[in-house]
């Protein structure tokens, strides 16, 4: 652990190559609700408590499911697939139409499968509902394999299955081919109503305690991958940041908050932020983190917030010399439901490298992740914490930007169906 006198290069040296050594450990599928969650949460626990940190592990519940098979058969010709999460075991046919937006769809696609390229979640799997389509197959993009999608908890809960598959982007050309033809598809995938759990800690403030610096990121994964850079890598940092505020004790409260149930719709985080809404004003800033480890890349600060804190994130970049590129705009991780109660946040994330391109999938892998290409995340997120945390007066509004306020609300009908308003003052 760093001291005071450690040359600074030295101690980021040794947090990053510490989150490397944890983000090892992490890399394997870890759905929320599974036995790779009960690990990934253990390990997390576990090394909390080595620092002497408190640990709370709150549980909440969520629709989650066992992985299973799928298949396609049309013509004869069988195709390899992967049922969307939180569906049922079916064994369905019918006619297929090709759809590139349901908004443009001028046909009837009642009684038909629908072959359509991405996930489909939300409002478009709801449209599907209501227009009658009988299954949902998804095309990945090029070069990635199976890109996983879930079936949202709205739709879940509320019993609202359709027959859904993944394919490949090559497998999706051929299939395209056969458009009005009959298709057969099957999936053994089954549902269940289960529990997550979000691993906090808290190190309390010895100047300021009543105002709190909250700092989280998810470290559940999609059900088919190891999930190195989304999101063991973001939870690996917050284990370096915790060891870092365990020895200099900060002037403000600090709170870590690993989430699950990120990947099913930020379950956790919703649960989270219910349960503490009352007293949800002590937060005076969430730092999230979701996405990190590509040696090569570049580094985005998404600012869910008023301008001061992009102002704050571009100063902040230049003084450690590290570039990002910073935004005023929503992020689709879990600051989303903070958002909804006005509470800003600052959203680090690292793109452009294997890793990151494979997020999603069975090649999200620690091979393709390095302790550099944690070390720029880690070095910012360090950096703004530690600047927040010191300053006589908090520097930044508790507040979020008027023009991100319909972007917010968008956010949560267009991904999970969800109606939603805004509850700021």
């Amino acid at each position: 652990m760093p001291s005071e006198v450690q040359p600074y290069n030295f101690f980021m040296r040794d947090l990053s190559a510490f989150a490397f050594k944890i983000l090892r450990k992490l890399s394997f599928p870890r759905l929320a609700g599974s036995e790779g969650e009960e690990m990934a949460r253990d390990i997390i626990s576990d090394t909390l408590r080595g620092m002497d940190l408190p640990v709370k592990e709150e549980s909440f519940e969520l629709w989650t499911f066992k992985p299973g098979d799928g298949r396609i058969n049309i013509k004869g010709k069988v195709y390899d697939a992967i049922p969307y999460g939180n569906s049922k075991p079916f064994k369905t046919e019918g006619e297929i139409a090709y759809v590139e937006d349901i908004e443009y769809v001028g046909r009837e696609i009642k009684g038909k499968i629908v072959l359509t390229y991405g996930g489909v979640g939300g409002s478009m799997y709801e449209k599907f509902l209501d227009k009658g389509a009988k299954g949902i197959v998804s095309i990945s993009p090029p070069e990635k394999g199976f890109s996983f999608s879930s079936i949202s908890q709205r739709f879940a809960a509320q019993g609202k299955i359709l027959p859904a598959l993944i394919i490949d982007y090559d497998t999706g050309l051929k299939i395209k081919e056969y458009e009005g033809n009959s298709l057969l598809m099957e999936g053994n995938t089954e549902s269940y109503k289960g529990s997550g759990v979000n691993v906090v800690t808290e190190i309390e403030g010895s100047r300021l305690p009543e105002e709190v610096i909250l700092v989280c990121g998810h470290y559940d994964s999609v059900a088919i991958s190891p999930g190195a850079t989304d999101n063991g890598g973001g939870s690996a940092i917050m284990l370096s940041l915790a060891k870092y505020f365990s020895v200099k004790k900060p002037d403000r409260t600090l709170r870590f908050v690993w989430f699950s149930g990120e990947e099913l719709g930020l379950v956790g985080s919703q649960a989270y932020v219910e349960n503490i809404k009352d007293e949800i004003k002590k937060i005076k800033m969430v730092v999230n983190i979701d996405v990190a480890g590509d040696p090569i890349g570049e580094n985005v600060a998404m600012c869910i917030s008023e301008r001061d804190t992009l102002n704050f994130v571009s100063f902040t970049s230049r003084e450690k010399g590290i570039p990002f590129k910073t935004r005023l705009d929503i992020y689709s991780s879990d600051s989303m439901p903070f958002a909804l109660y006005g509470v800003p946040s600052i959203n680090l994330a690292r793109f452009g490298g294997k890793g990151s391109f494979y997020i999603h999938t069975h090649n999200d892998k620690v091979g393709y992740v390095s302790s550099t290409g944690l070390s720029s995340i880690l070095e910012m997120a360090l950096g703004l914490v530690d600047r927040l945390d010191k300053s006589i007066v908090f520097p930044l509004e508790r507040k979020i930007s008027r023009e991100l306020k319909e972007k917010i609300e968008e956010y949560f009908m267009k991904r999970q169906g969800k109606k939603v308003e805004v509850k700021w003052e």
